[in-house]
């Protein structure tokens, strides 16, 4: 997972150990996905079960602490890391749709666009199916 953070130009100004902080987490839980392209890391997914505590933290500072990534109930797509296009990035978020328990009913993550105010996407499904997905404010949190 670090080959892809050290290749993303978002990432690529912070330290390594910023990186192994966020990262380091999601593997020892295994809330991560590695997406391959022959052999090769080309996409990451890294996600969280969040309590409200900390999905406040996540929305209104950007950070999760390294012992609340199992906190709560609440799934969130903390990272998709796909440095090399955006196709990856979809294909991710694809495998992600297939792969997110049947229990949880809802997923939400951060729309971040630079130059633009962040938005907080949230995605239902029902069973066996997506719903659709909606735009929240902090405060419906």
């Amino acid at each position: 997972m670090s080959f892809l953070y050290l290749r993303s130009g978002r990432h690529q100004n912070e330290p390594l150990k910023q990186i192994r902080r966020l990262i380091q987490p999601p593997v020892d839980l295994g809330f991560y996905k590695i997406l391959e392209l022959d052999g090769v890391p080309r996409a990451a997914v890294l996600w969280a079960f969040l309590n409200p505590e900390t999905e406040h933290d996540l929305v209104h500072h950007g950070r999760i602490l390294p012992k609340s990534w199992l906190s709560g109930d609440r799934m969130w797509i903390v990272e998709i890391i796909a440095p090399y296009n955006q196709q990856l990035g979809a294909t991710a978020m694809n495998w992600l749709r297939r792969a997110v328990p049947e229990d949880v009913k809802r997923v939400r993550y951060m729309r971040t666009t630079p130059g633009r105010q962040n938005r907080i996407v949230e995605v239902s499904r029902g069973p066996g199916a997506i719903r659709g997905a909606k735009v929240i404010s902090p405060a419906d949190l």
